[in-house]
């Protein structure tokens, strides 16, 4: 029975995250945009799936989602909270969350330049 509610729990967490991913609802026309919420949402089923064995490793996934997009930091924002709560040990948690801080910027800025779009928004969105 406990592996139910825990599969459960990780389906519904999964859904509400999902439900967090169309933030930025006026490009919800854009094909490819629809197309990389739908690829968004498969990471995320990865790192819900992660979560409890690798809480970092979860977060390094949704951080990645964030690097794409910085308007998908809903699902970014909860998995962070879940990683903290769950973490042994505050060492590598701290490790992780500064590599994230140090590089979430280039990724986002690397990322608008390869995709051609707005560099500063998203550079400024992520520093």
């Amino acid at each position: 029975m406990a592996v139910v509610r825990r599969i459960g729990g990780g389906v519904l967490l999964w859904l509400l995250l999902c439900v967090l991913l169309p933030l930025n609802g006026e490009r919800l026309d854009d094909g490819p945009y629809a197309e990389g919420l739908l690829v968004a949402g498969l990471v995320l089923a990865v790192a819900v799936g992660l979560r409890r064995a690798a809480p970092l490793a979860s977060l390094v996934l949704a951080a990645g989602v964030l690097a794409v997009d910085p308007w998908l930091a809903g699902p970014f924002v909860v998995l962070s909270f879940l990683a903290g709560r769950s973490a042994q040990r505050p060492r590598p948690a701290l490790w992780t969350y500064g590599a994230l801080a140090a590089g979430a910027p280039g990724l986002a800025f690397l990322s608008a330049v390869l995709r051609g779009t707005d560099r500063w928004v998203a550079y400024s969105a992520t520093s």
